[in-house]
């Protein structure tokens, strides 16, 4: 099984008698140092720069990160 976070991953295998060595944790995120617009892109020419975030405003859940990014 994959999961999110190491949270996610005992409370699944606590919660449903799965053994933890079936679980395998990879986080969300990205590297901004790997992935990166091209530099030819033109993206946010022709107006603002638009990210849709797709998760509960909630502190766990890093809008900051989002915007930091975006900023970036």
């Amino acid at each position: 099984f994959l999961t999110c976070s190491r949270y996610i991953a005992d409370w699944t295998a606590r919660t449903h008698s799965i053994g933890e060595h079936r679980f395998e944790v990879i986080h969300s995120g990205v590297n901004l140092g790997e992935f990166r617009p091209r530099e030819d892109s033109d993206c946010g020419s022709d107006g603002p720069l638009r990210v849709l975030f797709g998760g509960r405003l909630d502190p766990n859940k890093g809008p900051d990160l989002v915007a930091e990014a975006v900023l970036a």
